[in-house]
């Protein structure tokens, strides 16, 4: 089989020998050498290797063509059409694309790339050589004319089966008339090359696989893991005890190896994660450095009697039932807590002091923070019974307005903390308290603080603003008292209290279309009223027992079409 000019034997035999060693572990190494005494044992020339073999796997034939240049220009030049209404064609497109019409990159650019102008690497610019070639025909008077365009060099090349590489390895390297005939790709040209080599669906072709630990994961599942890879850095997502099983084998089996540091979460039923964490984390107990956080369900994390090890961090979600999730009882002194209601109609119950540090809330299932708009997304939440309200005695603490308010709502109940709550796509009701403790005659309140909601819809949600201090010193002013120490006087939503809402609750509206409700607890509670027929009298800066203000500050508002006037429009469903 004769070899054409255009192949250039050294050049393949080294890209040959990288493709190897990205191909598998045994070739690590391999020199052009020895890549050709493998093709010589099979019985092929190097360029019948090419033809064989070496063309469908993509190996460069010639120091001018470079496959992974060649694929991203051609990437630019679809995007640039809006070819098939894309303009976002990645190098996965196009090698996809190529695959699909039976084309490898060398054949796709002799029969179609070069005429379209697409460049085969950063040193071989198509259309300064077609424009120096004409210059030249012209300068020689070339056939005898003086009148050659490029569209007509183009053309001759064409007719002679060349393509501008060909002709150039057979031709112009000995018609260098005044000056080279061959120039680099213009600067914007691998500008634009070099954004589609490090953007979304970017492939290094014949290179060393560059995988995320989750990928690696993944292709270890599918039984499809490289032989040849590297790990990037970065943080894996939720792992199964089952995948992070295959962790270690798969940093030790990562080129990079050495110093890999394998960071991901471990999300799986929280019973077997107190036995496996340990030996998954670093079985062997060989130094590999594993942060793992659990991801889980309420009703697993209760079950269990001991924390696994090496966890910096938990979330909590409920099930698609209706659940009370009491932090207080049975989530304490973790790093980082972050409590999700998931589908159902939810009490969510957090205390100051004794939950962890709670970072948020969700009324639904977790969501993701946007950075640009700087609040979690809504989630995803159905309502699908009431079940949950007629296991706890709401009727005890709450008056009936304040029940139905409820009704079917998650419940997010905040006490004297300040965090982020996060509501959902259903109904959700905030209820902020403050925690009390009787000591003596002294009633000790503590403020909410300063909260935070995101995801709020007027007419359907609302705010309900709770002060154990306040009836705590109403019953002692009745002289009513209670065994268990807990309040007999419901908490009110009447009109008499949401019109001091409107009054002393201050509504601002701001520039990002956040809204700030700023209030001192004691202004938003009479100090004086009946009930059951006898008339009390309170003094309620005392029986609140703090003065600094308090901010509700609600982040993402729907429904401001409904005309809201005054703060007491989020307390209270229209």
């Amino acid at each position: 089989m004769a070899e054409p000019k255009w192949f250039d034997k050294e050049h393949y035999l080294l890209k040959k020998a990288e493709h190897l060693q990205s191909y598998a572990k045994e070739y690590d190494g391999y020199t052009p050498e020895q890549a050709e005494e493998l093709m010589t044992e099979a019985g092929f020339t190097p360029y019948e290797h090419f033809v064989a073999f070496g063309n469908s796997e993509n190996v460069s034939p010639n120091a001018f063509f470079d496959v992974n240049y060649y694929v991203a220009a051609k990437a630019v030049h679809l995007s640039n059409l809006n070819h098939e209404n894309n303009s976002n064609w990645t190098m996965q497109d196009v090698l996809d694309e190529f695959a699909e019409h039976g084309f490898t990159a060398w054949d796709h650019f002799c029969a179609f790339g070069w005429q379209e102008g697409v460049n085969p690497s950063a040193t071989f610019d198509i259309n300064a050589y077609l424009l120096e070639k004409t210059k030249q025909h012209n300068e020689i008077a070339h056939e005898g004319r003086s009148d050659w365009t490029v569209e007509q060099t183009k053309a001759a090349i064409a007719d002679a089966g060349l393509n501008p590489i060909s002709h150039y390895e057979q031709f112009g390297v000995n018609e260098t008339v005044d000056g080279e005939a061959l120039a680099p790709a213009a600067a914007a040209d691998q500008a634009a090359v070099a954004a589609k080599q490090s953007g979304e669906g970017s492939v290094v072709i014949n290179g060393t696989a560059e995988l995320t630990l989750q990928e690696a994961v993944a292709a270890a599942e599918a039984g499809n893991l490289p032989d040849a890879y590297n790990l990037t850095a970065g943080t894996a997502e939720d792992l199964t005890v089952a995948q992070a099983g295959l962790v270690e084998d798969i940093v030790e089996g990562a080129g990079n190896a050495e110093g890999y540091n394998a960071d991901y979460t471990l999300a799986d039923n929280i019973a077997n994660l107190v036995t496996a964490s340990k030996q998954v984390a670093d079985p062997d107990d060989d130094g590999v450095n594993v942060a793992m956080k659990v991801v889980d369900s309420y009703s697993n994390y209760a079950e269990a009697s001991t924390k696994p090890e090496k966890i910096t961090a938990y979330e909590l979600t409920g099930t698609s039932g209706d659940e009370r999730i009491n932090v207080k009882d049975n989530f304490v002194n973790a790093d980082t807590v972050l409590i999700a209601g998931g589908q159902g109609a939810d009490m969510i119950n957090i205390q100051q002091g004794t939950s962890g540090s709670v970072k948020a809330v969700f009324g639904g299932a977790i969501s993701e923070y946007n950075s640009e708009l700087k609040r979690y997304e809504e989630s995803e939440d159905s309502i699908n019974a009431t079940g949950i309200w007629a296991d706890y005695s709401f009727a005890k603490y709450l008056s009936n307005d304040a029940q139905a308010l409820m009704s079917g709502a998650n419940l997010l109940d905040v006490h004297g903390q300040s965090t982020i709550m996060v509501g959902s796509t259903a109904k959700d009701v905030f209820r902020l308290q403050d925690t009390t403790a009787v000591a003596d005659t002294n009633i000790v309140a503590e403020n909410p603080g300063n909260v935070t909601i995101h995801n709020f819809t007027l007419g359907e949600d609302a705010i309900l603003l709770t002060s154990n201090a306040f009836y705590e010193a109403v019953n002692a002013a009745l002289g009513i008292s209670d065994p268990e120490g807990k309040t007999t006087l419901k908490n009110q939503t009447s009109a008499d209290q949401l019109d001091l809402i409107a009054e002393h609750v201050k509504m601002q509206v701001n520039d990002n279309g956040s809204v700030t409700l700023g209030f001192k607890w004691s202004e938003v509670y009479a100090s004086e009223g009946t009930y059951n027929g006898e008339e009390w009298t309170v003094d309620v800066s005392k029986a609140l027992a703090y003065t600094d203000d308090s901010t509700i500050t609600i982040l993402g508002v729907d429904g401001f079409e409904l005309g809201v006037t005054t703060a007491a429009d989020f307390f209270q469903l229209a």
